[in-house]
Parts: structure tokens; C-alpha cells; sequence
């Protein structure tokens, strides 16, 4: 309609394409990522330091407490293993 052009993400493996396809597009791309609301959103490259402050927020906060301090754990492990 106006010009602009969409990008539907629907599993996590589509992201580096659409990252792609959106950066090569002659016009703006909107890109709607459908995302997990429990999944706590980490940054691709995080320090051990931030990591750390990020997980005493998770204990400290009610709402999330050891669950979401877990979560955030995981998904900074996961950076670490091959194949990432």
C-alpha cells in the first residue's frame, strides 16, 4: 500500500534471511518476528558482567524469580556452544 515491504519470522531459523533479505530490499522492510513473551530478551553478544547483573535482576525480580534467572542462564550458555 504504501511502499513498504513485510517480512514474516516465525521460528528462529529464519531470522539470518530475513536480516538478509531486508538489508539487500530496494525500499523499508518491516520485519514482524513472532517471539516467545516468557523468553527473556537477550542481546546476541552479551559480557559475563552484564550476564551476571542480568541474572541477580531475574532472582531479585517476583514476577520471574529462579525460573527466569534459569532461562537467562541457558540462553547465555548456549553461546558458548558450537555450532552458534
Amino acid at each position: 500500500m504504501i511502499g513498504l515491504r513485510g517480512i514474516k519470522v516465525e521460528r528462529s531459523a529464519q531470522i539470518e534471511g530475513a536480516w538478509h533479505e531486508a538489508l539487500s530490499s530496494d525500499r523499508p522492510v518491516i520485519i514482524d518476528a513472532m517471539t516467545d513473551p516468557e523468553e527473556p530478551p537477550i542481546p546476541p553478544h552479551v559480557s559475563f558482567a552484564q550476564m551476571e547483573a542480568m541474572t541477580k535482576a531475574f532472582v531479585a525480580a517476583p514476577k520471574e524469580g529462579l525460573p527466569g534467572a534459569l532461562s537467562a542462564v541457558r540462553e547465555f550458555a548456549h553461546e558458548f556452544l558450537p555450532g552458534r
